[in-house]
């Protein structure tokens, strides 16, 4: 199952990270084991002051609410974007990067 939450992951992040740099958003992707998130901002966030300091609030929950609304559901906070379980599929980790992409295409419209 480890296996498959990585592949799982791995998509969801690669999908993320290639809109990001579709779109040239101020963020990057960020994972460990089977959660992740996209972090809104231009700085690395190294620790939690960074993470206080640099991420953009407004942006995680516009992020938050434009995914819920598409049936997108995360655990809602900045802390914890998206969790991966072993009832994921890959095809679930391009819906999330699809919602995503529309996204972005919307706010550089």
């Amino acid at each position: 199952m480890y296996e498959h939450l990585g592949k799982v992951r791995g998509r969801l992040a690669e999908g993320c990270a290639a809109v990001i740099e579709k779109y040239d958003l101020p963020a990057y992707t960020v994972t460990l084991g089977a959660k992740g998130c996209v972090t809104f901002t231009e700085h690395q966030v190294v620790d939690y002051e960074s993470y206080c300091a640099y991420q953009d609030a407004e942006m995680m929950d516009l992020a938050w609410l434009y995914e819920a609304n598409r049936g997108i559901y995360a655990a809602p906070g900045r802390d914890q974007e998206f969790t991966i379980s072993v009832q994921h599929s890959l095809e679930d980790a391009d819906r999330y990067a699809e919602v995503f992409g529309e996204m972005a295409a919307e706010l550089t419209a």
